[in-house]
């Protein structure tokens, strides 16, 4: 049974409170048409799809096609918070539900109907959720602790966001500028232009971006 939401009329099948929105940045899910980004909403149990596309200097996001109106994920657990949302280091979307019976901050809440409820119910509680396609399997997570320099800049190159942030991390914080010439190469002739646009940065993190590192990002054939 669905908890009263004494604070939301009106919003049936509308999102309000929109939490955590998070950019896709691996290939376990399908991005041909987009770039997807998913959005919680606790309040109302769900986690929903959409897919980005470029419109002029900004972008306008679609639920994909053949959804039917149905979200990425609903519950019928009352209880179901997500809170957050991201992209795993193994490819698959990590979900962090909050799990808490009451959602809203007391002050909101009618004291009539406060005296109802169990304000704290779940604060022992949470859970972590990894989702991808059934179709997929998700990747074995590196570890790039002990990786050299030319085998970090190589991780780079890799369709993991959290691969890249993290090769990049370490680089820029082990401060060796022999990753310039590699990191120079992968600027150009990467075929990923996210792999791209991070070794320039990494580049930059380095201080070994040089005039011609930056006109080829100014060049670059992706928008």
């Amino acid at each position: 049974r669905a908890v009263q939401r004494f604070n939301l009329v009106g919003t049936a099948n509308h999102i309000t409170a929109a939490n955590s929105p998070a950019p896709y940045r691996d290939e376990l899910f399908e991005q041909a048409n987009g770039q997807s980004i998913f959005i919680s909403a606790p309040a109302y149990n769900v986690v929903r799809r959409e897919i980005l596309t470029p419109d002029g200097l900004s972008f306008r996001s679609n639920r994909p096609e053949g959804v039917n109106g149905q979200e990425f994920i609903a519950s019928r657990d009352a209880w179901f918070r997500p809170t957050t949302l991201k992209t795993g280091p193994d490819g698959a979307l990590w979900i962090a539900d909050f799990y808490r019976l009451v959602l809203e901050h007391p002050e909101w809440i009618p004291n009539d109907v406060e005296r109802k409820l169990e304000l704290r119910a779940g604060s022992d509680r949470g859970r972590l959720y990894r989702v991808y396609p059934a179709n997929k399997t998700p990747r074995p997570i590196p570890n790039l602790a002990n990786k050299t320099v030319p085998e970090l800049v190589a991780a780079l190159d890799s369709p993991s966001g959290w691969q890249r942030d993290t090769a990049q991390r370490l680089l820029v914080d082990r401060g060796n500028a022999s990753a310039a010439p590699h990191l120079a190469k992968l600027l150009k002739n990467s075929q990923r232009p996210t792999t791209r646009l991070q070794a320039l940065c990494t580049l930059e993190g380095l201080k070994q971006i040089m005039p011609e590192h930056i006109q080829l990002g100014l060049a670059d054939r992706h928008p």
